[in-house]
């Protein structure tokens, strides 16, 4: 659906999970050389949105950690999939990681 209304933007929301000790919210973009053509706008984009849940998760948690934007190949990313093209590349996009589902809470 987001493809036939023509987005700009594309966020792919999850919740990372590895060894219950693990914290922090991160984002992805695609990289160059796996054909990313939005790579400066990406990397944009995915600041703006790691750094505005990492500051709203640190309110009540200021032990949150800043784990940064990584370039990693993802299919979500794919810039085909996006409508982008080499003529016309409208849609930035990335993959947000909002703190870990496996952290052993400890209150």
């Amino acid at each position: 659906m987001w493809r036939a209304q023509h987005a700009k933007l594309f966020l792919s929301i999850h919740f990372n999970g590895f060894n219950g000790m693990a914290r922090g919210v991160e984002a992805f973009v695609r990289p160059a050389a796996e054909g990313n053509i939005n790579i400066a706008e990406d990397r944009e984009f995915a600041t703006r949105v790691q750094q505005a849940v990492l500051q709203a998760i640190r309110n009540p948690d200021t032990e949150t950690k800043d784990r940064g934007v990584k370039e990693m190949k993802l299919g979500v990313l794919a810039d085909p999939s996006l409508r982008n093209t080499a003529g016309s590349h409208p849609c930035r996009a990335c993959l947000l990681e909002i703190e870990f589902m496996s952290r052993q809470w400890i209150n």
